[in-house]
């Protein structure tokens, strides 16, 4: 599975041209392990927590548009559960007046949104 996912990896990135643009970080949040950040049209999210899945996970501090899920390593062909859907996600303004949607982050998960143009 590591392969397919090296495979899957190396591709976005050479695709989104991702080490010619600047990292922009988007949420560190300590007290769930989750760390988000945007490089070109990608948004990255990491929950590095080893026991909390979180079902309606907040991303917020985004531009406003569509993203879809491009990789997920909670995928079956990386050997995941298949748990994180594959759905357009709009980026709108939330309750707290930022602009960014609710997503499911399972524990040690990592996954990667586009945005859609």
């Amino acid at each position: 599975y590591m392969n397919e996912f090296d495979k899957a990896m190396i591709g976005i990135i050479k695709e989104g041209r991702l080490f010619e643009k600047k990292e922009k970080y988007v949420l560190h949040d300590n007290e769930r392990q989750v760390l988000v950040y945007r490089r070109g049209d990608y948004v990255f999210a990491f929950n590095f927590s080893p026991n909390n899945s979180y079902p309606d996970y907040t991303i917020e501090n985004l531009p406003c548009g569509s993203y879809r899920v491009v990789l997920s390593t909670d995928d079956y062909r990386f050997g995941g559960h298949g748990r994180v859907a594959h759905e357009e996600y709009r980026a709108k303004k939330t309750e707290g007046g930022k602009i960014g949607f609710n997503i499911y982050l399972p524990a040690r998960c990592a996954v990667v949104m586009k945005v859609q143009k």
